[in-house]
């Protein structure tokens, strides 16, 4: 889907399991029994629109710690971070993103993977013309 950024993919997300749960069982409510069917029920509500939260803010409060300001992961301090919170935890959490689609920022990000490539970084990468 060209152009769609992970907003695109929380709104199709959110259609797709609001639609399912209204076709199959009639409601945006499902009653949940964690334990088994004899245990506590609980009851989930999917109605829409869902609540929308800051994964930055959750990430900060249930951390205890403050984030570096940045966009996304565009700094080794907060790349280090996140990769700690997520790949060391050996877990996906959501491949949801927002795809680069300015050419002349990535025309300037590829220029400096270039340079870095020629300083003898390991992995920098030549600079695609084609791409």
């Amino acid at each position: 889907m060209a152009y769609a950024d992970y907003h695109d993919c929380m709104e199709i997300t959110e259609k797709m399991i609001t639609g399912v749960e209204k076709h199959i069982t009639g409601s945006y409510r499902v009653t949940y029994h964690p334990d088994c069917p004899e245990g506590r029920a609980s009851e989930i509500n999917f109605t829409p629109p869902f609540r929308k939260i800051s994964m930055v803010e959750k990430l900060e409060k249930a951390l205890d710690m403050k984030l570096p300001e940045t966009n996304l992961c565009e700094t080794e301090e907060t790349c280090k971070i996140l990769d700690d919170i997520f790949v060391a935890k050996a877990k996906e959490i959501c491949s949801a993103y927002t795809e680069l689609n300015d050419p002349m920022q990535q025309w300037q990000l590829f220029e400096e993977q270039a340079k870095a490539k020629a300083a003898g970084g390991d992995e920098a990468m030549f600079r695609d013309e084609t791409f």
